[in-house]
């Protein structure tokens, strides 16, 4: 366990909060905080290409891009989640003056030999207009969401086609859930950190890549600055609440999890539930989701294939514990 520990502490893209629980969101109501995440997030990248700008070297927008979103990131603990807790704490829950024991102690993971919690921090849950998750997706939004990105345009320099570059970038976000950022500290494979991490790499797509709707644009003194307002809306969605897409437990982990999780099983037709998950619902069959689904239907194909790479959570989801 030493090793592992020393592991991720020396990986940056690990986030403060590896796992959160979702399910404790059921029956509470947050504060919608989008706006304020947005308006910083906007804040932060206009304030670094003013540091591109200063510089005495021009950059390219690929150059201006990556110095923006590593402003978000940090080692071991990301600059988003320092923030969310530091200007947000009573908009989240647990709120920021909440141990993460406490936080431990009423989560789904409150068992013993239960590493999440005790030596690994939980992401906090947050009310992103009306969608529930952690703040650990927005670091893997951040942070691993670049590195798909930079894998992507490996693989494009390469001759490959854009599918086939999103399928590398994923490929490598699977690999992760099944070793350093996954099973090996948590003992949990998250399909809401893989779609947080797809998400990421489409918002990194959009600095430089999009014509006229790219985010970054020169002026007329061929300075950077941000064209077109950035709405994490655009990527935020109901697959990164993990109560509504589940993870996979290995089976020590699962052993131990199962009973928590079964105390939910009177709650699933609680009307509250329900609604939120008609309005998940809702946002999925309204957006034009287009290349936004390209992960999930990647991620389906190869477990329908039946390989191991990519787990079925079916006999982990309430509806199938709860009967």
């Amino acid at each position: 366990m030493r090793l592992i520990i020393l592991a991720i502490l020396f990986i940056p893209t690990i986030s403060m909060g590896l796992e959160s629980d979702q399910y404790l969101m059921w029956g509470r109501e947050l504060r919608d905080v989008s706006n304020e995440i947005n308006l910083h997030v906007n804040q932060v990248v206009e304030n670094s290409l003013k540091k591109s700008n200063g510089l005495k070297k021009s950059l390219s927008c690929e150059e201006v891009h990556s110095k923006a979103v590593k402003e978000f990131r940090g080692f071991i603990i990301h600059k988003i989640e320092t923030w969310l807790e530091k200007d947000l704490g009573q908009d989240l829950f647990p709120v920021a003056t909440d141990s993460y024991n406490d936080y431990y102690r009423m989560s789904i993971y409150n068992f013993k030999a239960s590493f999440i919690g005790r030596f690994f921090p939980m992401g906090r849950n947050m009310n992103f207009n009306q969608i529930y998750i952690g703040s650990d997706k927005l670091a893997h939004f951040f942070s691993t969401g670049l590195r798909y990105f930079t894998i992507y345009q490996k693989q494009m320099k390469k001759g490959k086609s854009p599918e086939q570059a999103m399928h590398s970038a994923i490929d490598f976000g699977i690999t992760m859930e099944n070793s350093i950022l996954g099973k090996i500290p948590s003992g949990v494979y998250s399909f809401g950190d893989l779609e947080a991490n797809f998400q990421g790499l489409l918002f990194n797509r959009k600095f430089c890549e999009d014509g006229e709707n790219s985010y970054l644009a020169k002026n007329s003194k061929q300075e950077w600055y941000l064209a077109n307002r950035i709405d994490l809306n655009d990527y935020i969605n109901p697959f990164m609440d993990e109560s509504f897409n589940p993870s996979h437990f290995i089976a020590i982990k699962w052993l131990k999890v199962k009973p928590r999780l079964k105390l939910y099983c009177g709650r699933q037709n609680d009307p509250d539930v329900v609604a939120r998950f008609d309005h998940y619902r809702q946002i999925i069959a309204q957006k034009d989701m287009g290349i936004k689904t390209f992960s999930r239907d990647y991620l389906a194909e190869i477990r329908n294939q039946g390989h191991w790479r990519v787990p079925d959570p079916k006999r982990q989801i309430l509806e199938s514990i709860c009967q």
